[in-house]
């Protein structure tokens, strides 16, 4: 079974957003999933949910600040990768340098 997982995950307290990449005919995108986690007493057992109360707010969104950021960065990475695999391979290389002559 092929488990797709997150490219990074950031966290803030109890707060996840996972950075997720996606591949297409059409290219490659970004998306982000944010989730809270917390500790269920009654079933002792660490759940998830996408419900947010007012203090997760401010921590929330320096998370998606982070992830805004650092999604740019990957963009700007495969941006790099795509022209360096369309340029021309080199012609050839050089030689190597010929030791210097002892006078």
């Amino acid at each position: 079974m092929d488990v797709t997982k997150p490219i990074e995950t950031l966290r803030l307290g109890g707060l996840s957003l996972a950075i997720w990449r996606n591949t297409a005919k059409d290219g490659v995108w970004y998306n982000a999933t944010l989730e809270r986690r917390y500790y269920d007493e009654a079933a002792r057992e660490w759940k998830s949910t996408h419900s947010y109360g007012r203090d997760d707010l401010l921590p929330m969104s320096k998370l998606l600040e982070r992830a805004f950021t650092r999604i740019h960065e990957l963009q700007a990475s495969d941006r790099e990768q795509d022209r360096q695999a369309a340029e021309p391979p080199s012609s050839q290389t050089k030689a190597a340098a010929k030791p210097a002559r002892s006078r």
